[in-house]
């Protein structure tokens, strides 16, 4: 799974289109919020931010949800994450069923203790995506041997720097034969942050691409769909069965033609000063 924050659907980054003529391109996808921390609970729990409490940038995911990483754990797949942003370090609660959650920012210094030196302000907020592919596929050669749930995250905002890194991420994958029988997703996690509303269309919609190993080409579905539908398309694909209390679709149906009924999602969202739109 690969997600970018801030990922525009109006243009999406030359690596989608290109993912999208191996496989299918969602053109009417939806994140229910705005916020990086609510949309990707969505994407790994496959339940809505109103049903997991998940709404606002400051939650945690509880204990009592169950994860996409988690189903899969326990099914035996090695699991890792790599997150580029501070708001979706483990305190977010995102990381459970991960048995890595990189979310180091300062190339491995030791957060705590350096915030006690420099003080919270001067903590960087981001890491640069490269570095996160470059973790990412060391990773993964290292599980080579196990099926495996990686999930990578970079960011929109960093230009042609996010495009290199997907480019790389994709490519490299590519080469360990990663991805040659493996259901492929990369999905803006939020729209385009461009100082509009805050449940603007274009913060919204976000661009998507699944690609399913001898699955549909070069195919365009035109139907809404949700970015909580992508958990429980990747266990079904996997035979693994739907999350519990899920209420996200198995996007499959979408993709073959055997459905043709879009998904309705209502929104969440923050204003400025933190309160609920």
């Amino acid at each position: 799974i690969i997600t970018v924050d801030g990922a525009s659907a109006r243009e999406p980054l030359p690596s989608f289109e290109r993912l999208a003529e191996r496989g299918v391109r969602f053109t009417e996808a939806v994140s229910p919020g705005t916020d990086s921390r609510v949309a990707h609970a969505a994407l790994l729990t496959g339940r809505h931010p109103l049903r997991t409490g998940f709404v606002r940038s400051q939650s945690r995911l509880s204990t009592y949800e169950q994860t996409l990483a988690e189903r899969l754990a326990a099914e035996g797949y090695a699991t890792g994450a790599f997150v580029s942003g501070p708001g979706l370090r483990g305190a977010s609660g995102l990381h459970q069923g991960f048995a890595v959650y990189d979310d180091a920012v300062a190339g491995g210094f030791d957060e705590i203790n350096l915030l006690r030196w420099v003080g919270a302000p001067f903590w960087p907020r981001d890491r640069a995506s490269e570095l996160t592919v470059e973790r990412a596929l060391a990773w993964s050669a290292a599980h080579a041997d196990r099926p495996q749930l990686l999930w990578v995250h970079l960011r929109a905002e960093e230009g042609a720097a996010a495009e290199a890194a997907l480019a790389k991420l994709l490519a490299g994958l590519d080469a360990s034969g990663v991805t040659a029988g493996a259901l492929v997703i990369a999905a803006g996690a939020t729209g385009e942050a461009d100082g509009s509303h805050p449940l603007a269309d274009q913060r919204v919609r976000v661009p998507m691409v699944a690609v399913w190993p001898k699955g549909p080409a070069r195919t365009t579905v035109t139907a809404a769909v949700r970015l909580l539908d992508l958990a429980p398309t990747a266990l079904a694909w996997l035979g693994v069965g739907e999350p519990e209390e899920g209420e996200g679709a198995d996007l499959e149906g979408l993709a073959a033609g055997r459905r043709e009924k879009g998904l309705w999602c209502a929104l969440v969202g923050e204003n400025d000063a933190g309160g609920p739109v």
